[in-house]
């Protein structure tokens, strides 16, 4: 009775999938799929090639944390990003296959970990990091030695802590302080869990493989509070292991509305893959316009795990194969979610590598390793080009459209002279701000008493309509706050306040008003030349953003 119970699933989980991609199962393959072309940006190599670290951005950084290198040997080190370069830090410990979380404080919880070369062993070390001061500080030591573990962060403060690899498994808590205590026994011993939060201090723990790497015939889920619980949907599609981040990169909920919803992939027994959607109420299939593809011209591929950009509501996975990789877009705020393939010839094939979506919407991809070679790790940086504005990597070109326009003298002499018109331009404006003020330097540090948000967004908006600083397309917030003699915080809230919108949206809300000027009055100048004067860094960004806005193309919205 069990086993025709089990077929009949397996066999609804099939219907219920091929729905969902609107195809059917002898159909799927890669031409229902949209393949893009992503500008990819190498960026300096690490001081030191890494895998399995954890990557995140603090403090305006991009930081990399631990992991193993050359020689499948951990290294007790960190590094962070800045002005064009990575800093080397010492941490206080080692720690590869192990756990980083973010915390409310601002402070990031490291913890466990392998204890040899090789992947072998387990620690029980914990140390915090602080982003300010660049600072490890190793303060204690959990309750189990883990490697493979897991951890989110509840809304009291405490911090949920579960997984190991060939070690005892336990559900374990951080007080937040200092102290480490086992709260309870998990019900499955697993490795690399999902950790997901259904209320604010509550959660659910679960994985598909134990702590040897075998899967499970039957997942079940734990509760921080509460009994055991089944999901029927794991009966057919188990979640596809995650490694080297945390629950708070799949999360696509909204926590002042009790909304807690998670995206991740799950992976049925004939090797399908499938989005999940989780939440308080239940698990459910993502339905979306393609399937997702599992080899690309007889290259297998394996997934990673799910991070998403939820101000723009779109989810990244890397996805690589014995001779290529890219990079799978779900874009989940439409119905059925939108799957785009982005691919670029210089990203490597690799894995254990680290996907991170920066607040501007570009993705920086850090290290990793060759498949199944953990001995000859990457210290290669890629900024993926999927958002916005560009903020990393000034060091190196942006711009390789350019030397097409530099081929000529005209083309040279019109950008020397947009150039040096709005160098003229910026002078006059500190001039006359600086007069109204009676001040010749802008205020750094907050004033005693900000101004009122209605005055200051007027002030914004008549310095972007009288002076045009959006068609600077290195254009800062700091810019703006230093010619109105404020400071970026009061700039951003300001912005978020009265615009419900980021700076960079606002920016390029005049940058696309200003395109479509252009485009109209102007119907034969060349798009890049359009894109160029708006104050787009490049011919990519130009045609995303203005699709994001318009909801066409430049070009078909020229035709309307």
């Amino acid at each position: 009775m069990y086993t025709l119970k089990k077929n009949i699933q397996k066999a609804l989980g099939l219907v219920l999938f091929s729905w969902c991609t609107a195809l059917p199962l002898s159909a799927q393959d890669t031409s229902a799929c949209k393949i893009e072309k992503i500008e990819v940006e190498r960026l300096p190599d690490m001081n030191i090639p890494r895998s399995a670290h954890n990557a995140f951005y603090l403090n305006g950084e991009v930081v990399v944390m631990g992991g193993h290198t050359t020689g499948f040997v951990p290294t007790p080190t960190a590094e962070y990003y800045r002005d064009g370069k990575w800093n080397e830090m010492p941490m206080t410990y080692i720690h590869d296959f192990a756990f980083a979380l973010p915390l409310k404080s601002g402070k990031v919880l490291v913890a466990g970990g392998v204890s040899e070369a090789l992947g072998i062993g387990q620690t029980f070390a914990v140390e915090l990091y602080d982003p300010q001061q660049h600072f490890f500080d190793g303060f204690g030591c959990m309750d189990k030695k883990r490697a493979c573990l897991s951890g989110t962060e509840t809304d009291s403060g405490r911090v949920v802590i579960a997984g190991n690899w060939y070690g005892d498994d336990g559900i374990e808590m951080f007080d937040g302080r200092q102290g480490f205590s086992l709260v309870k026994p998990a019900t499955q011993q697993r490795s690399r869990p999902y950790i997901l939060r259904t209320s604010p201090n509550n959660v659910i723990i679960f994985s598909s493989s134990d702590t040897f790497d075998h899967p499970f015939d039957s997942i079940m889920v734990d509760q921080l509070n509460g009994d055991p619980i089944h999901i029927p949907l794991f009966d057919t599609w188990h979640p596809v292991k995650y490694e080297f981040m945390n629950s708070d990169c799949f999360f696509i909920g909204d926590e002042s509305k009790g909304d807690y919803s998670y995206l991740l992939l799950a992976q049925n027994e004939q090797g399908q893959i499938a989005f999940v959607r989780s939440s308080a109420t239940g698990f459910s299939l993502l339905p979306t316009t393609c399937p997702i593809p599992t080899k690309i011209d007889g290259d297998s591929i394996y997934y990673g795990s799910v991070v998403v950009d939820r101000l723009r509501k779109k989810g990244y996975v890397g996805a690589s194969g014995a001779h290529q990789v890219f990079i799978l877009c779900i874009d989940y705020s439409h119905q059925p979610a939108q799957l785009t393939i982005l691919r670029n010839d210089q990203l490597q094939p690799s894995s254990h590598q680290n996907l991170l979506v920066l607040p501007d919407g570009n993705i920086i991809l850090t290290g990793g390793c060759p498949a199944g070679d953990n001995y000859h790790p990457y210290a290669s940086v890629f900024l993926l080009h999927t958002g916005d504005s560009p903020e990393l990597g000034k060091g190196t070109p942006a711009w390789p459209w350019l030397l097409a326009l530099v081929g000529t003298a005209s083309a040279a002499l019109l950008l020397y002279l947009f150039y040096f018109i709005r160098a003229r331009r910026k002078r006059h404006m500190e001039t006359v701000i600086s007069e109204q003020n009676h001040d010749d330097s802008p205020s750094e540090e907050p004033a005693d008493n900000p101004p009122a948000d209605s005055a200051l967004m007027k002030n914004i908006c008549q310095l972007m309509e009288e002076e045009k600083l959006y068609r600077d397309s290195t254009l800062k917030i700091e810019d703006v706050a230093r010619l109105l003699n404020s400071n970026r915080r009061y700039i951003s809230t300001c912005i978020n306040n009265e615009r419900h919108c980021t700076f960079t949206q606002f920016v390029n809300a005049y940058r696309v008003a200003y395109a479509q000027q252009l485009l109209s009055q102007h119907p034969d100048k060349k798009l890049i030349e359009v894109g160029t004067e708006a104050g787009f860094a490049n011919e990519t960004s130009f045609y995303r953003v203005f699709k994001a806005f318009t909801g066409t193309t430049p070009r078909e919205w020229m035709k309307k």
